[in-house]
C-alpha cells in the first residue's frame, strides 16, 4: 500500500489517534531536509506507512542513516538481518611463497569488491535496519535502545548479542514494555504500532507515523524514553540479575 503524506487534519487516521495540533500541511516528502551550519532541520511533515508495506523498513533505514548525534529507541522486537561487509585488509606477504602471494592477494580483491558493493548500498540507503544501526555507531553516533526482555524470564542472546556487538547501547525492562519508538537527533520520530522486525512490515496489519519538525511532538515522547531508560536495566546483566528477572517487577503507580 502506499504511504500517505497527511496534509489536513480531516484524514481520518490522526482525527482517532493524534490531538489536531498534530496535523499541520507540510512539505513534499520528496525534499530534502534543511542543513543550516552542518545541523539537519527537518521540514514539517507527518507521514504514515500502514503494512504489510515493502517500504516499511527501508524508511526506517534511511532516518537511521540520516541521524548525525543521537538515536534513542525503545522497541519489543527488532530483526536481526545482515549483509555487512567489514573493510578488507591485506595480509603480511612477508615471508609468503608466490602462489600464497597471489591467493591472498586473490581472496583481497575479492574481498574488496564484496566491500565496494555493500557500501553502494549503504550510500543508497538499501540496507536492513541492524545494518543501518552498526552504519550510525560506527560514524560515531550515540545509539541507546530499550527492549522488551525479562517480564517473560527469557533471554534473546543472539539479538541482545548482535546488537551489543555493534556498539548499540543497550538496556532491558523486566516489565511488559511494548513500545514501538525511535528519535533521531532529538528531531524526528517514528512511532506506531509496527516493531522494526520483517513479520511487522511484511506480513502483520501495523501502522507506523514519521514525524518530522514537531520538536514539541518529539520532545514529549523523549522524556518517555527517558524514564523508561533510567528505569531499564543494562544489558548483560549479572547472573544475580537474570535470577530476579522472572519475578514479576511491573512499575508502580507512584
Amino acid at each position: 500500500m502506499k504511504s500517505l503524506h497527511l496534509t489536513a487534519c480531516a484524514v481520518w487516521f490522526l482525527a482517532a489517534t493524534l490531538p489536531a495540533a498534530w496535523c499541520q500541511e507540510g512539505s513534499e516528502e520528496k525534499k530534502d531536509d534543511e542543513k543550516r551550519d552542518g545541523e539537519r532541520t527537518p521540514r514539517k511533515r507527518i507521514t504514515v506507512y500502514f503494512t504489510p508495506d515493502g517500504r516499511l523498513l527501508p524508511a526506517i533505514s534511511g532516518e537511521i542513516l540520516k541521524a548525525r548525534k543521537t538515536l534513542d529507541i525503545a522497541m519489543y522486537s527488532i530483526s536481526i538481518e545482515t549483509v555487512r561487509v567489514p573493510k578488507p585488509v591485506l595480509p603480511e606477504l612477508a615471508g609468503k611463497s608466490a602462489a600464497e602471494k597471489k591467493k591472498l592477494r586473490a581472496a583481497f580483491e575479492e574481498e574488496t569488491e564484496r566491500y565496494e558493493a555493500y557500501r553502494e548500498r549503504v550510500a543508497s540507503g538499501h540496507i536492513s535496519v541492524f545494518d543501518a544501526l552498526a552504519e550510525a555507531v560506527e560514524r560515531g553516533v550515540r545509539v541507546r535502545m530499550v527492549f522488551n526482555e525479562g517480564h517473560r524470564g527469557e533471554w534473546k542472546t543472539f539479538q541482545s548479542e548482535q546488537l551489543k556487538g555493534a556498539g548499540v547501547d543497550l538496556r532491558y525492562t523486566t516489565w511488559t514494555m511494548h513500545e514501538k519508538f525511535g528519535i533521531f537527533d532529538g528531531k524526528v520520530l517514528i512511532t506506531g504500532s509496527a516493531n522494526w522486525s520483517t513479520s511487522a512490515a511484511l506480513i502483520y496489519n501495523e501502522s507506523a507515523l514519521f514525524v518530522h519538525g514537531h520538536p514539541e511532538r518529539t520532545d514529549t515522547v523523549q522524556e518517555e524514553f527517558d524514564r523508561v531508560w533510567e528505569r531499564a536495566k543494562p544489558y548483560p546483566p549479572a547472573d544475580s540479575e537474570r535470577e530476579k528477572d522472572g519475578e514479576d517487577d511491573k512499575p508502580s503507580d507512584d
